[in-house]
């Protein structure tokens, strides 16, 4: 199970999207000094960024760039999901879902507000005097700023939500109305979030390190070779049935966890050996960097045209 020196999938994709919180706070940070450099300079942002198409451009490939970790974070993440209980597969499934449609409707919000949307949105008005013709485009901004952040807001915190003693459930909670409030702090409060969620992750990746919260261990069934929890009577898969004695003995020379099982498949059925979970990373890669290029593409073609 996991990879390398990880010992499990989740624990490398809470590693990955830790460095995701980092590489993004950054990022974050120097938009904000950049715009506030602008406005100090009295230059409008609407019409900078208009007249400097190449600036929207670079910012939509920073945000492309961080998103590779984030990505490849949340591929293992869900390919580890069967690692805890059921509770924790549904929150990520969930989670997954709300982080690809994040993806869509924050890089099209760039796209619409010239690259000054979150937090900078409120400097891109006060440098334009809250001209009443970027009114609408002002607005549109902030409800599109605003539903990104809900839906970003909520798949980080189902990632990791029923790993989490119900004490820090509560604290994960108010990091995600400190991080959506963002919105309407020049992203102040999502650079803290930010941090905080950082530390949750880290909290995380501590307890699978030091063996406080430790993930159900799998092997492959015996019959249709697909990962499955060594406690499992029925592969959720094939629908075989093991021995209720069915216990787990080590190859010695393999080292691996294999179910000691003598049941027979089911008649009529014809066991499909599935993909490993070395070929299922490597599909979600090249789907995450086939997604990534036409949203780039169709992003420069909606500000070029």
């Amino acid at each position: 199970m996991g990879y390398g020196k990880s010992k499990s999938l989740t624990e490398s994709g809470i590693k990955y999207i830790s460095q995701f919180f980092i590489l993004i706070s950054l990022l974050i940070l120097a938009i904000l000094f950049f715009s506030v450099a602008l406005f100090l300079n009295n230059k409008n942002l609407i019409e900078f960024s208009i007249s400097q198409v190449s600036f929207v451009g670079i910012l939509i490939f920073l945000y492309l760039l961080t998103f590779v970790w984030l990505i490849r974070g949340l591929a293992d993440i869900f390919n580890g999901r069967k690692e805890f209980d059921e509770a924790h597969e549904s929150s990520v499934i969930l989670g997954t879902i709300l982080i690809i449609i994040y993806i869509f409707l924050f890089l099209a919000t760039l796209a619409y507000s010239k690259g000054f949307a979150v937090g900078t949105v409120f400097i891109a008005a006060v440098s334009t005097g809250f001209s009443s013709s970027y009114l609408a485009s002002f607005i549109g901004t902030i409800i599109l700023s605003l539903i990104s952040h809900i839906l970003f807001g909520l798949a980080l915190v189902n990632l990791i939500l029923n790993l989490l003693p119900k004490e820090q459930k509560k604290k994960l909670w108010k990091i995600f109305y400190l991080f959506v409030a963002s919105t309407f702090t020049f992203g102040i409060t999502g650079l803290i979030a930010y941090v905080l969620f950082f530390r949750s992750y880290q909290e995380i990746n501590f307890m699978l390190c030091e063996g406080k919260l430790k993930a159900a261990v799998n092997a492959p069934c015996p019959y249709c070779n697909r990962d499955i929890p060594i406690e499992s009577k029925v592969c959720p898969y094939c629908a075989t049935e093991f021995e209720k004695d069915a216990i787990i003995q080590v190859d010695p020379i393999l080292s691996i966890d294999v179910p000691k099982t003598h049941q027979d498949v089911p008649k009529g059925y014809a066991p499909i050996k599935g993909p490993t979970e070395e070929e299922k990373k490597k599909l979600f890669r090249l789907i995450g960097i086939i997604i990534a290029i036409i949203i780039f593409i169709a992003i420069i073609a909606i500000i070029f045209k």
